[in-house]
């Protein structure tokens, strides 16, 4: 099974944004104007109040609309995009459940409504039939080609390398090349490279890249919404809350919250606060499996599986959350962050990306997605927030597809936010949740 593709070959000079430095980007907060903006009255039923808003008043008029029926509005604008690679991202995710271990790498190009599957060896009978069921009943195209290595080799060798880190200074990020021909290194140009192609597996590539920052809506009340403020009371800087999660013993839940990124608070045990300053739960410490960058909160308040979408302050409305999705190179997904808002059109590049986060020095695996324009994916304070996927069916429903941690190539930001990055690094959702013995709250 591939848990964590990923791609890529050799590319242009980048520059990764994380989650911008833990106390300049996280520091940001939201959009300067976001506290003064009213709350347009939320049309959901099925949220039960369970607070009171800054004001006293009841928190159904204090959250944004339910939906939006403009198709430019938020992730709404990635309907159809979505629609076209749900198919294709099916296939990519049923295939990586049987690998034996020959799977070499995924990726797809939805605009060409082709997958494409790399296999080291022999492709067994079982993936050859499911290759032929999917093209029959999707009418997709599954191309698949030779690899030299297989992802379970090259991911063996990316955190053999990861590890070495700290004798590695210009060490930015490494991750299994998307087509297994080999690992996909990424060094800090300011730094002395003593990185060289012969320390790698044959056909690897090493490429400059900047650090990874770290990058950190507006007030929000219980039952907590993924794409809030979220601020440690110790004075760290402003995040963003994650998918609301809850923990069950038997299938039955037995208490809810919501995830945050650790770098936010690293080591854990902190109180967090909502933008208005009303509480939200403390943050339990962090997993003993490493590389998630991630922290449950428990929110006494409780939660609810929504997420924010469109703006920050203006033009916001909001989801449901009904399911989880996996990560795939060529997948596009959303993200949604208390900063700047939602951003869509951003596309996979690697995943199984192993890098490290500036300033904190937190080593974390994640997937690397660009803004296909070239206009923000993600901006600072936006860390911990959701990651997403619109749904074929139903593009005013959404599936959550992964935890903010980081971002790259910095741009102009659109409306909200002060410094913005057209990539974004983030942790894949299976992964936090594993981590923190916790679920994602569907609706």
């Amino acid at each position: 099974m591939l848990v964590f593709p990923t791609p890529r070959r050799r590319v242009t000079p980048l520059a990764l944004i994380g989650v911008t430095t833990l106390a300049a980007v996280l520091a940001a907060g939201a959009a300067p104007g976001a506290a003064a903006a009213p709350r347009p009255a939320d049309v959901s039923s099925h949220i039960a109040p369970a607070g009171k808003g800054k004001d006293g008043d009841d928190p159904a008029e204090d959250k944004p609309a339910e939906t939006s029926d403009d198709p430019k509005a938020g992730s709404n604008a990635a309907a159809e995009v979505m629609r076209r690679q749900e198919p294709l991202l099916d296939a990519g995710l049923a295939i990586s459940e049987l690998d034996d271990g020959g799977l070499g790498g995924l990726r797809l190009d939805v605009p060409k409504n082709t997958l494409h599957v790399w296999w080291r060896g022999d492709v067994p009978a079982k993936v050859k039939d499911a290759i032929e069921r999917f093209r029959a009943a999707d009418g997709i195209r599954i191309e698949v080609g030779e690899s030299r290595y297989s992802q379970r080799e090259l991911l063996k060798a990316t955190e053999g390398l990861s590890r070495r880190s700290g004798d590695l200074p210009e060490l930015v990020g490494v991750a299994p090349a998307v087509e297994g021909s080999g690992l996909a290194v990424y060094v800090n140009p300011q730094i002395l490279v003593t990185i060289t192609l012969e320390m790698l597996p044959p056909g690897s590539t090493i490429t400059e890249m900047p650090v990874v920052q770290q990058v950190s809506r507006g007030f929000d009340i219980a039952p907590w919404w993924a794409g809030s403020v979220a601020q440690p009371v110790n004075g760290g800087p402003v995040c963003s809350t994650g998918f609301a999660v809850e923990k069950r013993f038997l299938g039955i839940p037995t208490e809810s919250g919501v995830i945050v990124a650790e770098h936010c608070a690293p080591g854990g045990g902190v109180a967090f606060d909502s933008g208005s300053g009303i509480r939200i739960g403390t943050a339990g410490a962090p997993s003993t499996l490493p590389k998630t960058d991630s922290l449950y909160v428990r929110a006494p308040g409780g939660s609810a599986a929504r997420i924010y979408d469109g703006g920050v302050g203006v033009g916001e409305f909001s989801k449901p959350v009904v399911g989880v999705t996996g990560n795939l190179p060529g997948q596009y997904v959303c993200t949604s962050g208390a900063a700047t808002g939602a951003h869509c059109d951003v596309v996979i590049n690697l995943t199984n990306f192993e890098h490290v986060l500036a300033p904190s020095g937190i080593v974390v695996r994640s997937s690397l997605a660009t803004q296909q324009q070239g206009r923000p994916a993600v901006g600072l304070g936006d860390s911990g927030g959701p990651v997403f996927v619109v749904t074929a069916a139903d593009p005013g429903k959404v599936k959550a597809a992964g935890m903010i941690n980081g971002g790259v190539l910095q741009t102009n930001c659109e409306g909200f936010g002060s410094t913005c990055f057209v990539q974004v690094t983030f942790t894949n959702i299976y992964y936090v949740q594993a981590a923190h013995d916790v679920y994602v709250k569907t609706s």
